[in-house]
């Protein structure tokens, strides 16, 4: 993705920029999946070898808390950060661990809650991918 692109991005959003976050909002927009920070780290730390493990997890915390990435707790202790912020399902396959977006038929629904703030909505299906049953 064009660095310019990235850094109007990153600035829309009120996030100062810096060469660290625009190579990690361009290998997350670049390669579409649902990464825990651990796999941006080890992928980027060849290109940029001043990047560091806290910089990546601060980072997606940042990008996440500024409404530019969705989070995804699907396991106990494990995040995994994704690019797609549309309404989208995900199906996880209980053999291979995959996460797969799922397009949605119509709009999550809103509901009312008094006293309550929304943030995000998260549709999951669990089960068995196609590959893993063959």
């Amino acid at each position: 993705m064009n660095q310019k692109i990235l850094m109007e991005k990153l600035e829309a959003h009120q996030i100062p920029v810096s060469l660290q976050r625009i190579h990690i909002l361009s290998f997350l927009f670049e390669n579409p999946g649902h990464y825990r920070a651990e796999e941006v780290y080890e992928t980027l730390k060849p290109k940029v070898p001043t990047l560091s493990k806290s910089t990546v997890y601060n980072t997606l915390h940042l990008f996440s808390e500024k409404g530019l990435l969705r989070t995804l707790s699907l396991e106990e202790g494990v995040t995994h950060y994704d690019a797609m912020m549309e309404d989208h399902a995900h199906f996880i396959c209980e053999q291979c661990h995959q996460i797969t977006n799922v397009p949605l038929q119509e709009a999550l629904p809103q509901i009312d809650l008094p006293g309550t703030q929304i943030h995000q909505k998260d549709l999951i299906y669990r089960g068995i991918c196609q590959k893993c049953l063959v």
